[in-house]
């Protein structure tokens, strides 16, 4: 038998690697002889020369028989799980799996954890207080069988070999090879005995394949394994230029698949959960078409049956269902910040990818397969795009800093910007002008009430003494603040015609160089 370092070095050039060899390295690898940084050159050397369809078959094999196989033939009801290739926001799997249960499917789901800018179920979950997505393989067989739905990681009995090369994938930048990928995800889902399998494959920035092409070829690669060994694949192409729904972060994400059990329509979380529910029944005969599978799988949305299995499954796994009642028990990070847009207009474009990785960045991900994840950690967006930012969005989280006194100060803010900006350097145009108009009417309306008493006088007239009247001393009012607001503004003037910064001037065009120099 070939040392390690041949076989990867064979695999380096491009050359095919035999059965035999790829037994070797990986039963090594999974005895603990081979190290994790003779995995990751090999997981590179794949990444860069990918596994033909021997290879691959092979290299499933290991994978799917370095631990037990599930056997749930007994179940007469259909035995099915979903899988997503990856995203930024997806969270379908949560609302997804208690909603087959009530439509009458039994769903052994085992998940993973975040992978690159990817979120994982398992991380989610453990969001919830006391949820345990590390149960025993009895109870979690016990749980399908009775409760029709468990969700767990992987345990050490199931696709072992899968688990260790899952966490050195996702810290050595070979997560997305379409060999590795489709491998991961068949050995781990053929091992759960199931009968049936829907693929969530995701395309688009915030998705391992950036295009429909690479989409498709991973599709292909993942139901020609499938259903060599006997299992259903239904394939699902969705997008993932944006992040699914409105929350990316593990506990914004639980707040929002609880939205969806309780029959909220959330923007293409609600109708991904729907399709995905109604092709499978549709795949085993459970309806005659995809519309009557869209109305049941809706049906037990909106009447709370979906909600109530999730709330159930949650209890039964050690979590905390008041969590679930009241989502505000969630953990939440205290640091928020909100973010507005610079200008009124519709959406174009939001980067699933960089927001994946400002997450993972926040503590919300890891960067090596040790870190610790921080599940309060998260985004939510107010809009999705093609939408137009035309009006406030109350504020989900945390507390505006925005009120009536801010309002106040805002507004006097502005108004001494105006007042600085015209009036500055003519100060005598405000205070003269509005002086002046005072002192005019003042001494129009002193004329006026004179001249009546006059006329009174000399036609021996009932008239009212001067200072008896108040138009008199609103009259005296406006001629002294008349004169006070002229000499405010004569004064001003003088000042800022002494002032050394009056005359600055911004030079816009020059149009005789030869004057500037003289």
């Amino acid at each position: 038998m070939k040392s390690f370092y041949d076989i990867i070095a064979a695999k380096r050039d491009g050359k095919i690697l035999s059965e035999k060899e790829i037994s070797h390295f990986l039963g090594s690898y999974l005895e603990g002889s081979l190290k994790d940084y003779q995995m990751a050159a090999m997981l590179m050397a794949v990444f860069i020369n990918k596994l033909n369809e021997d290879e691959l078959k092979s290299w499933v094999e290991n994978m799917l028989h370095s631990g037990d196989i599930l056997d749930f033939s007994d179940i007469e009801a259909p035995v099915v799980d979903k899988h997503s290739t990856g995203g930024v926001g997806d969270k379908i799997s949560i609302p997804l799996a208690p909603l087959l249960a009530v439509l009458g499917f039994h769903v052994p789901m085992i998940s993973g954890r975040g992978l690159g800018h990817t979120g994982g179920t398992l991380d989610k979950l453990e969001s919830i207080p006391g949820f345990s997505v590390n149960l025993s393989i009895e109870k979690f067989k016990k749980m399908v069988r009775e409760n029709g739905l468990s969700l767990i990681g992987q345990t050490p009995e199931i696709a072992p070999l899968d688990k260790k090369l899952y966490a050195l994938r996702d810290v050595t930048g070979t997560v997305e090879s379409i060999p590795l990928i489709a491998s991961s995800i068949m050995s781990k889902k053929m091992a759960e005995g199931i009968r049936g399998l829907i693929l969530d494959v995701k395309v688009g920035k915030g998705a391992f394949m950036k295009n429909i092409n690479m989409a498709e070829e991973l599709a292909e690669t993942m139901k020609n394994i499938g259903e060599n060994l006997g299992v259903k694949v239904n394939v699902l192409f969705t997008d993932m230029n944006e992040p699914l729904g409105y929350c990316v972060g593990n506990s914004l994400e639980i707040i929002e698949s609880v939205r969806v059990l309780r029959g909220e329509q959330i923007p293409q979380v609600t109708e991904l959960v729907i399709e995905m529910a109604a092709t499978l029944m549709l795949s085993f005969n459970l309806t005659d078409s995809l519309d009557e599978g869209r109305k049941k799988a809706a049906e037990k949305l909106k009447n709370g049956s979906a909600f109530d299995k999730f709330k159930e499954i949650v209890e039964l796994q050690g979590g905390d269902p008041t969590a679930i009642d009241n989502t505000e028990k969630l953990p939440l990070c205290k640091k928020r910040i909100g973010i507005k847009a610079e200008k009124h207009g519709i959406i174009k474009e939001i980067n699933a990818l960089s927001f994946g990785k400002a997450l993972v960045s926040l503590g919300g991900g890891r960067v090596t397969k040790e870190d610790t994840i921080d599940p309060g950690t998260g985004c939510f967006f107010h809009k999705k795009i093609g939408e137009k930012v035309v009006q406030h969005r109350a504020r989900k989280y945390g507390i505006t800093k925005f009120g009536w006194d801010r309002f106040i100060k805002g507004f006097l803010d502005l108004f001494t910007v105006i007042f600085v900006s015209r009036f500055g350097k003519k100060p005598m145009h405000l205070f003269g002008s509005i002086g002046s108009l005072m002192f005019l009417s003042g001494g129009i309306i002193s004329v006026w009430i004179i001249t009546s008493k006059l006329y009174a006088q000399a036609y021996q007239l009932k008239y009212r003494a001067v200072t008896d009247q108040p138009l008199f001393y609103i009259a005296l009012v406006m001629v002294l603040v008349g004169v006070q607001l002229f000499m405010a503004g004569f004064l001003g003037e003088l000042i800022t015609r002494n002032s050394a910064d009056r005359n600055v001037y911004l030079i816009e065009k020059v149009t005789d160089e030869s004057s500037v120099s003289k």
